[in-house]
């Protein structure tokens, strides 16, 4: 989703950013460990999928996703900086929502939130938590928009599938 294409979450525990192509490099490191593909059901992929993979993931109208950095130290400036804030060695994992149609209910969908704090050194410390907390914040403030950007998704879906009838 697009949406949060100029967002930033931030709380005093971490700070969420959009998932932009700076990031790739470091999220592909991630996804190299075993222990982590077993936990999220994935496949390694190639760094130029792993970039085909982002860019679908910042355009597609069913899923919206941030990265879990750590945030700056008290005494810096509260300006999020691009590239300073979000550098490698402050993201910590990703929160995600994927949204899907509701089988029982045509009108209705169902979310489903995702989180992974891949930095071992940042497990256990309830940052996953607070990543949660937060998004769902973001979540709960922005419904109405996030619903409106997965609809459009859907009809743009639908128009095609007429088309083809």
């Amino acid at each position: 989703m697009l949406i949060n294409e100029h967002t930033a979450v931030s709380t005093s525990k971490i700070l969420l950013v959009p998932y932009e192509k700076s990031h790739v490099i470091t999220y592909h490191e991630w996804m190299k460990d075993e222990e982590i593909q077993q936990a999220t059901a994935s496949e390694p992929l190639s760094l130029e999928e792993e970039y085909d993979m982002q860019r679908s993931w910042r355009t597609d109208h069913d899923k919206l996703t941030f990265i879990i950095c750590l945030p700056e130290e008290r005494d810096a400036s509260p300006e999020i900086r691009k590239g300073v804030s979000d550098a490698p060695a402050k993201m910590i994992g990703d929160v995600n929502l994927f949204i899907s149609e509701a089988d029982v209910d045509e009108e209705g969908c169902i979310g489903e939130i995702e989180i992974m704090i891949a930095e071992r050194s940042a497990r256990g410390k309830g940052l996953g938590r607070s990543a949660v907390v937060a998004f769902l914040e973001y979540l709960r403030s922005n419904l109405e928009k996030v619903l409106e950007e997965y609809r459009k998704g859907i009809q743009g879906k639908d128009e095609g599938k007429m088309k083809l009838l």
